[in-house]
């Protein structure tokens, strides 16, 4: 009794109405979800599919990469990723809102750092090497600005991009306290950069290639990118370090091949 399907027509009829209506209300706006997607069938999944497939011990690269502030000679954020390939598409740095930060002075390279105080033993195991000359909190630091890593997307700094932001995502557990972000592959990258007039990027395809956009690695398979772009960080003095990391991802259910989290129209 009151039964409905989806295939009839009152059904379908009733939602377009509910569409339109709110359509009409100017309601309805072009938006984006972060989505597993899988490049071998070329479509997302949902979370139910995700976990058909599972999670699997994969060792990633995970590397450390210094980011100029605009204005300075000699001073950088350092910002950590397990997935060199989005690093094309960076467009901003989150810092968590409470966490501690040091400005140091590298007495080797003669250089400022500034990453979160917890995680300075992960980068200098002798306290000769480095003096701290500032502390912050994240919120402190929110607002700098700093040069683009790659050439692609450097003219979207007239939108306010290549900025740093407080996310409440970011932890000292790892890495260094500094999240690289970039809203097209990541779900926490993509909420913490809503609403700030900084558009999305996802140059890659249908199959997951990179775009003209990104034309040092055009129709590369993004992870297959990843040596490259390790490569040629290091080669313009960008890379400060590089290791194995071992975590848990996602893999497709059909293919049996690693997901792609990606930012899909809606």
């Amino acid at each position: 009794e009151n039964g409905y399907r989806t295939m009839d027509t009152p059904y379908m009829e009733t939602i377009w109405w509910v569409f339109k209506t709110l359509y009409d209300r100017g309601l309805i706006y072009e938006g984006y979800n972060i989505l597993p997607y899988s490049p071998a069938l070329a479509t997302p999944l949902s979370n139910f599919e995700v976990n058909l497939g599972g999670y699997q011990d994969v060792v990633d690269q995970a590397i450390t990469v210094r980011f100029k502030v605009d204005g300075t000679e000699d001073t950088y954020f350092l910002a950590w990723t397990t997935t060199p390939w989005t690093l094309p598409s960076n467009l901003a740095l989150a810092l968590g809102p409470d966490i501690e930060y040091v400005k140091l002075r590298d007495l080797r390279e003669q250089v400022y750092y500034i990453l979160g105080k917890d995680r300075i033993d992960s980068y200098y195991k002798d306290p000769e090497t480095y003096e701290i000359v500032a502390t912050y909190r994240g919120t402190d630091l929110a607002g700098m600005r700093y040069e683009p890593l790659f050439p692609f997307f450097a003219h979207l700094k007239e939108t306010g991009a290549f900025v740093t932001v407080v996310g409440d995502h970011v932890t000292t557990e790892d890495g260094c306290g500094i999240v690289h972000t970039a809203s097209g592959f990541g779900e926490d990258d993509y909420q913490v950069l809503k609403g700030t007039g900084i558009p999305v990027v996802c140059p890659i395809d249908d199959d997951c290639r990179f775009t003209e956009e990104v034309s040092l690695w055009e129709g590369v398979f993004v992870k297959d990118a990843d040596q490259g772009i390790i490569k040629w960080l290091k080669e313009n003095g960008k890379l400060v370090k590089r290791e194995n990391y071992l975590h848990s991802y996602p893999f497709c259910y059909r293919t049996h091949k690693p997901l792609i989290y990606r930012a899909m129209a809606c």
